[in-house]
């Protein structure tokens, strides 16, 4: 109950938690109202007819006016039987009434319905041999009609998972110590009189402090059981949240904030139905599907092996089917999904539950009230994740021919370091051979989101692919929804959704235009026309297909060797910037990687402060290394096989190292203890050493690349038709290892007897 100054006033429109009483309503009324109906709250006055001089709440000094503007809130408008307000026989001293609710409670009943919320919120768990009995005793027979046979296979899964669940460990019993426990039942016990205040308050302030040194050490001790059994601690440290955030407000399109959690809903339905809403109308390809399907049947062993491939402790989806039920399912219920993967093959369709997903939000970064800066991740059903993936399994090795070796994204045999060698590797070369380079790095808004599914069809009926499988695609994008609850209400969603470069670098006879890693696209030129060109070009291209470059984080960057000017996109100048982070590694004309090395030595250090509680709790060394080189040393070498490390470099990183050492084993300066003797303690790797290590490894994947990938050809590129400049040149990513190992290395890295 509380003073809104609000006059709600009765029912409008299609309310559903107003009742069908009351006066007129104000502003602020709709905002009571609003929330109301929001929050699923029952503003329990209006559900009761009254005379005007039962219903009034507040007069004004002069006595002149009265409104209703005091409201009981409920959630459970059935236990409540009556408002009304106290009259004259009870004085309050205030201008405002006092409004009272009768309730009447059931006891049985309410026990009841707690020990029923109680038991749906136990976490659960299934035995995995009794499920695979239960699965090897059900009856798999498919019936008729595609969507009845589907919906009975996903009730029987989850009769077979009810029979064998079992509760999981309450480990949340585990966080307050029963020494606690005794204080917290003394303080229960205890009278509240004035003769114990003192010992009352000195009692509440103790259990706080042990309260607090309680769940401090339950989180260090899981932590550590974490650690200790080698599993992710970004997931422990997520399941001992204690609470969640909420979306409080978001910036409407007009740039106006909403706070109510209906206009919340409002916009973000707006949004992204115009997002996944098709706007470029292509025609699909000419798709004849050969009758009988030209595509083989499901096998029991391809469906072994995707589910092998599957990882655990994903969020299932709408079905509530997890992956981990169709593992443990074994052969019989292996058997049941590939007869009818291989039917809805044959049938070229698929049960029309799969046209429906649920979408959750995933905050990126930047304003949060800014529904661009979340990434929505869909959540489908294990059994479509399962088809599909038998599917790609298929076509993988086609796909991968048909992509350029311009494209490292999303393939068998590529990573972030293919492309970061390339570009390295540039730099470097144009640096030394004084040569202009220019970089234009372009970024596209919801590039997933955005592409229309047509085109995409084009393009697999271009590169020759079969159509029974471009049709099977097609049947399963089409006529898709997926829901978003932001509070309580799903928010139904409907889904509806080459290029040649003549300019560029001459890499030994070959242009090298672009870069491609997955929707991250890198153009690269010697002339500020050749760049303009290529991007004016490839804007055109993206938005037929519904692609639309993103303005403000599209930048480009020149060495002092290329001219001085400017680059734009429909008359609109894009940033000139002199750093940018590609892949996750901070890039610079200059070729210096002192800023990509304060980057790591940052990195590290966030790393550090995620392993720190464990890592400093034990007092098991090996535990305490493994830790640290399974989580720092990676950030802090990150990229390393592209360096060219100096010993100023070197001595930087170890000295990082070492700080971090020191933490770990409790270590001063002041102790005057030799790094030897820490390293001697901390058993971690030697960072300059790993960063060595992985850098030859690298070296020895480029000298036997023979499928002429840029990686290759641009470190082994040597300008022929520009001649270096006198003096020293500035250490290039090849002395190291020409130093260990000669200038013949590749020779010897050929061969790995």
């Amino acid at each position: 109950m509380g003073d809104f100054n609000a006059k709600v006033g009765r029912r409008q429109d299609e309310e559903t938690f107003i009742g069908p009483f009351g006066g007129d309503r104000n502003e602020r009324g709709e905002r009571l109202a609003a929330m109301a109906e929001s929050r699923r709250l029952f503003i329990a006055n209006t559900f009761f007819q009254k005379r005007a001089g039962r219903r009034w709440t507040w007069i004004s000094p002069n006595g002149e006016m009265k409104n209703e503007i005091n409201f009981i809130l409920t959630n459970r408008l059935q236990i409540v039987q009556d408002v009304t307000v106290i009259g004259k026989a009870f004085s309050t001293g205030s201008d405002h009434r006092l409004v009272r609710a009768r309730i009447i409670l059931d006891s049985k009943m309410e026990k009841k319905a707690l020990a029923i919320s109680n038991a749906g919120q136990k976490k659960t768990t299934f035995d995995a041999k009794v499920f695979q009995q239960h699965v090897d005793t059900s009856d798999w027979t498919p019936i008729e009609d595609l969507d009845d046979d589907y919906a009975e296979l996903l009730n029987k899964l989850k009769q077979c998972r009810q029979r064998s669940e079992v509760l999981c460990d309450n480990h949340q019993m585990k966080r307050i110590s029963n020494s606690t426990r005794e204080l917290l039942d003394r303080r229960r016990q205890m009278k509240r009189i004035t003769a114990n205040n003192v010992e009352y308050h000195l009692l509440c302030k103790l259990i706080r402090r042990q309260l607090k040194e309680d769940h401090d050490a339950f989180r260090r001790q899981a932590l550590l059981d974490t650690a200790e059994k080698h599993r992710s601690l970004k997931k422990c440290r997520r399941n001992l949240t204690q609470q969640r955030v909420q979306m409080s407000s978001l910036t409407t399109s007009e740039g106006l904030k909403t706070k109510t959690r209906t206009g919340m809903e409002r916009e973000c339905t707006a949004f992204y139905t115009n997002l996944f809403r098709s706007k470029i109308p292509i025609n699909p390809p000419p798709i004849h599907p050969s009758t009988p399907t030209s595509i083989p049947d499901v096998l029991n062993s391809e469906v072994r092996y995707a589910l092998q491939q599957a990882e655990n402790g994903k969020v299932p989806g709408k079905d509530r089917i997890e992956i981990e039920m169709l593992k443990a399912g074994g052969p019989t219920l292996w058997q049941a999904i590939a007869d009818r993967f291989s039917r809805y093959i044959q049938n070229l369709q698929t049960p029309s539950q799969w046209k429906e997903s649920k979408t959750v939000l995933l905050f990126k970064k930047g304003d949060k009230e800014d529904l661009k800066n979340y990434r929505p991740i869909c959540l489908p059903s294990s059994l479509y994740k399962l088809f599909t993936k038998i599917v790609l399994n298929r076509l993988t090795r086609e796909f991968d021919e048909q992509q350029p070796k311009e494209q490292a994204g999303f393939r068998s045999g590529y990573s972030t370091i293919n492309h970061m060698q390339v570009l390295n590797q540039l730099i470097e070369r144009c640096r030394e051979y004084k040569m202009p380079l220019i970089l234009a790095f372009v970024d596209y808004e919801k590039a997933f989101n955005s592409v229309e599914f047509n085109a995409v069809l084009q393009a697999l009926h271009r590169q020759g692919f079969d159509s029974d499988y471009i049709a099977l695609l097609k049947e399963l994008n089409t006529d898709c929804t997926t829901d978003i609850t932001l509070f309580y209400k799903p928010l139904r969603i409907p889904i509806g959704r080459g290029m040649e470069f003549t300019s560029g670098l001459n890499i030994d006879g070959e242009k090298l235009t672009h870069l491609r890693f997955a929707d991250d696209i890198i153009l690269i030129g010697d002339t500020i026309a050749d760049v303009q060109k290529m991007l004016s070009d490839l804007d055109r291209n993206s938005k037929a297909v519904g692609l639309r470059m993103n303005r403000a984080k599209t930048k480009w960057m020149r060495n002092q060797h290329a001219d001085a000017d400017s680059i734009k996109i429909n008359d609109e100048a894009l940033e000139e910037v002199s750093s940018y982070v590609y892949l996750g590694q901070e890039l610079t004309m200059n070729h210096d990687i002192s800023r990509e090395l304060a980057r790591r030595r940052k990195a590290a250090w966030v790393s550090f402060a995620s392993i720190r509680e464990p890592a400093t709790s034990t007092s098991d060394a090996k535990l305490r290394a493994h830790l640290f080189n399974s989580t720092v040393l990676p950030a802090l070498i990150y990229g390393s096989e592209t360096w060219s490390l100096t010993k100023k470099d070197a001595e930087k990183l170890a000295v990082t190292e070492r700080a971090m050492e020191r933490r770990l084993l409790k270590i001063s300066l002041h102790d005057r203890i030799p790094n030897k003797r820490v390293r001697e303690l901390s058993k971690v790797k030697d960072v300059v050493n790993a960063a060595t290590r992985s850098k030859l490894r690298w070296a020895g994947h480029i000298a036997r690349y023979t499928d002429g990938r840029w990686t290759s050809s641009v470190t082994e590129w040597f300008p022929r038709d520009v001649k270096r400049t006198r003096g020293r040149p500035a250490t290039r990513w090849e002395d190291s290892i020409a130093k260990e190992f000669g200038r013949q290395w590749r020779r010897g890295a050929c061969d790995r007897r």
